[in-house]
């Protein structure tokens, strides 16, 4: 990599590396403010779950409702459901 930065450098040259150690620091109240939210995320997927359930049970027991409602109607105007 020498001899593509520094070309009229030798290549038996050996460049020193340079090691950045970073890290990052928070305050306690960030912290449980993001925990919290984590939390509150983490809550989102067994949540939606749970609604598409509930919502297809409500979709089933509204067509059977439904079927119910219409073979009555047929029974009063015809006297029998067949």
């Amino acid at each position: 990599m020498s001899d593509v930065l520094w070309p009229t450098l030798p290549t038996e040259v050996v460049l020193p590396t340079y090691w950045v150690q970073e890290a990052g620091e928070a305050k306690d109240s960030v912290l449980d403010t993001f925990k919290s939210t984590l939390t509150l995320v983490k809550t989102f997927l067994p949540g939606l779950i749970v609604l598409i359930i509930v919502g297809v049970i409500e979709v089933g027991g509204g067509v059977f409702l439904w079927r119910r409602h219409k073979q009555r109607l047929e029974m009063v105007r015809y006297g029998s459901v067949i």
